[in-house]
């Protein structure tokens, strides 16, 4: 346990904040008779503050359900970062779920402590790589952003031809097609929300794919690498599907359908390594503090399994629907609020924002009558 005093300012009127690092697990969160918060550690010690801020970070990865018959087994990685403890299997053939970020580097990973490597076959939906990060400096034009979005407000069909009418226009005039999406950013959170569910529904279903290889995008450098593995013929990208994995004694069967097509391919790997991401339904999590605050209704997934629904003062919304009060949320499940949620650049302004709401509720609570 590490204890301190932290300064809030550099003043005599204001207080000092003391700060204590406990090493425990959180089990549950309850109410006690009077009302106030209750957090239960594993080590038998029980809290009671004043306000309870839920910052969890990402989830583990989501486990797709087409890869529970392998979960547990040696074919079966779950966690991409973990890559450099199965070295003492032979492994020739690999397959990654998922084409983002994540697959980069575990491919460039494998790539690098597996030089029998022959085959890398990468499965998403759509089969879609990130776009590199920008390698030369273009004049900023800055494209009429704000004034496409707020005519387009509430239609994702018009969102979308309006950014990439200005992506378009923007690298044909000699600037950067990123500058829209930089422009567009900070302004993502309150498009979101003046989309209806259908709307949303749509978006995630027709739009998710294509936006997030030009959101997170990859610096050139490994994308590059990815590329040379491809001509190399080591890695190969399929858009499509996957059915179904079947065991066998050395290897795995895996069944899966391309993209647009009627009959199902099936290939022999040695190892299927998970690649889909953080896991972002609330449901599926079983962290002991996560299913108490289910079972307690204190926390409500939200309708498209982004996260969790949380009110604009960030306060968590129980299952009344009425925000909870003292009990506030800041990560990557405000995706659901905001979409725009999981980077640094947005979470520090979260942070700040949350800081200043509690202290100004401290000053409230200390203030003289």
């Amino acid at each position: 346990m590490l204890t301190g005093a932290i300064p809030i300012a550099d003043t005599a009127a204001q207080p000092r904040t003391e700060f204590e690092l406990l090493h425990a697990r959180v089990l549950q969160l309850r109410r006690n008779v009077t009302g106030r918060f209750e957090v239960w550690l594993d080590d038998g010690r029980a809290l009671a503050p004043d306000h309870v801020v839920l910052a969890l970070g990402n989830a583990p990865p989501a486990t797709p359900p087409e890869l529970e018959p392998i979960v547990g087994t040696p074919f079966h990685v779950h966690d991409p970062w973990s890559l450099g403890h199965f070295t003492n299997r032979d492994v020739e053939s690999v397959l990654l779920i998922g084409s983002g970020l994540t697959m980069i580097d575990a491919a460039l990973r494998l790539a690098a402590i597996r030089p029998r490597l022959r085959h890398i076959h990468v499965l998403s939906r759509h089969g879609l790589l990130p776009n590199p990060q920008a390698t030369e400096a273009r004049p900023a034009l800055e494209p009429p952003v704000e004034q496409v979005l707020a005519a387009a407000r509430g239609s994702v069909r018009k969102i979308v031809r309006g950014l990439r009418h200005l992506m378009e226009e923007n690298h044909a005039a000699g600037g950067d097609w990123r500058e829209v999406i930089a422009l567009a950013r900070p302004r993502l959170p309150q498009v979101w929300q003046g989309l209806d569910a259908t709307q949303r529904a749509r978006f995630l279903r027709h739009v998710r794919a294509p936006w997030e290889v030009h959101r997170h995008r990859v610096p050139e450098g490994p994308l590059n690498a990815v590329r040379s593995l491809q001509r190399l013929g080591v890695l190969q990208v399929h858009a499509g599907r996957l059915l179904e994995l079947t065991p066998d004694e050395d290897a795995i069967e895996v069944q899966w359908r391309p993209r647009g097509a009627h009959k199902s391919r099936a290939w022999l790997v040695d190892l299927v390594v998970n690649c889909t991401g953080p896991e972002s339904r609330v449901e599926r999590r079983s962290d002991p503090l996560i299913q108490s605050l289910l079972a307690n209704g204190f926390l409500r997934r939200d309708a498209h399994g982004l996260g969790i629904d949380v009110a604009s003062d960030g306060r968590v919304i129980g299952t009344s629907g009425a925000p909870v009060d003292h009990l506030h949320y800041i990560g990557p499940w405000l995706r659901a609020r905001d979409w725009e949620a999981t980077a640094v650049p947005e979470l520090r302004e979260h942070a700040a924002a949350l800081a200043r709401r509690l202290t100004a509720s401290a000053s409230r609570r200390l203030a003289p009558p």
